[in-house]
């Protein structure tokens, strides 16, 4: 049977307090997947990763001019070549330039890439003809929206039967019950695109009035590290500004924020760019949280009509989303419900996709 081979992005750090979108999709499918003895990760070298019997660390190389993501990918086929694997499955995930460079080293291998960011943006996948060669040279690609397929498909026709929609699966929250408080969480990134900037300032029309509720902005700019940018020092400001119900954490490590959203009685997803999938609008979802989140990318598909989707997301929008869910117990209820009802997003349901979808290929 053909081993499995996921390769990461460089800049991905498999551990458990550093786990970006990439690694929390891959640790959540490897978990639920049939195929735990047959696959191996590769990554960056770290010193404590998760899954340590199926992780393969690789050091940065000390060539200069050498990218980090080529030295990675060809660290994986040499080690694949190492054990003499006939057919293997290679999963490459977010690099597809890297596919010409695994195709030349490992000739009978079967590959899977996975989009988990607009093709058109990726080194790659930009052109018509880059996106051709994916088609032709891949047995499978995946997407982590209809969004993202879409983007992939601009300008081609959709005659392959190659291309796979797979939502990103999140794993179940501990049975450990939080009740809910008087609490509305921002958890992200502390970047523009996130919109952090734009639930602070509809919290100023607002904290002074609901003194009984707590505001919440849990997030650092970088994964495992309260470093400062002029963005997330304006983001600090601005709290500071605030009154005494209005907090800022910086970064909480994985579970730790996923217990904050368990406690939240609301959700905010402010973003100003298409998100791929919204992984925080899922987590939130599983979470039980009344959901308040734009109408951008991927987000749509997700939340459907179990949380408040705003078109054109502004302060004043927020404002009047927030004051509709304080005010209103029975409607705020009833997004948390329906938020948790016939949750499709797990890690189960992803994980059987992609078996599926490595069983099929291995078939080929």
């Amino acid at each position: 049977m053909s081993k499995i081979n996921v390769l990461l992005p460089f800049k991905e750090k498999f551990s458990k307090n550093m786990k970006s979108s990439v690694s929390i999709t891959v640790e959540a499918n490897f978990k639920e997947s049939i195929f735990k003895n047959k696959i191996t990760i590769f990554g960056q070298n770290i010193s404590n990763p998760m899954l340590k019997d199926n992780f393969f660390g690789v050091k940065k190389t000390r060539l200069p001019f050498v990218s980090k993501n080529v030295h990675l990918a060809k660290s994986m086929c040499d080690e694949i070549n190492r054990l003499n694997i006939e057919y293997p499955i290679i999963e490459i995930h977010n690099r597809p330039f890297l596919l010409k460079i695994i195709k030349k080293k490992v000739k009978k291998a079967k590959i899977i890439l996975f989009f988990h960011n607009d093709p058109l943006e990726m080194k790659g996948s930009k052109s018509i003809k880059d996106r051709l060669y994916l088609i032709n040279n891949c047995s499978g690609i995946c997407f982590v929206s209809n969004y993202i397929k879409k983007q992939f498909l601009i300008n081609l026709n959709d005659n392959t039967n190659k291309l796979h929609v797979l939502y990103n699966g999140i794993s179940l929250v501990s049975n450990i019950k939080h009740k809910k408080e008087k609490l509305i969480t921002f958890v992200g990134r502390l970047v523009q695109e996130k919109g952090a900037h734009l639930f602070l300032e509809a919290v100023k029309k607002l904290h002074k009035k609901y003194k009984d509720w707590d505001f919440l902005v849990v997030g650092s700019t970088y994964l495992g590290t309260n470093s400062k940018t002029k963005y997330s020092e304006r983001i600090r400001a601005l709290v500071l500004e605030l009154g005494s119900n209005v907090k800022f954490t910086g970064y909480l490590p994985y579970q730790k924020s996923r217990t904050v959203m368990q406690k939240s009685e609301i959700l905010i997803v402010p973003s100003i760019w298409d998100e791929p999938f919204g992984l925080v609008v899922a987590e939130g979802m599983l979470c039980g949280c009344a959901i308040i989140t734009s109408n951008k990318g991927g987000i749509p598909e997700i939340i459907k009509d179990k949380g408040i989707l705003l078109d054109n997301i502004d302060v004043k929008k927020i404002i009047s989303s927030l004051e509709l869910l304080i005010n209103n117990n029975s409607f705020r209820k009833s997004f948390q419900k329906r938020a948790t009802e016939k949750f499709k997003f797990t890690a189960n349901n992803s994980a059987r996709t992609l078996d599926n979808l490595r069983k099929k290929i291995m078939m080929e």
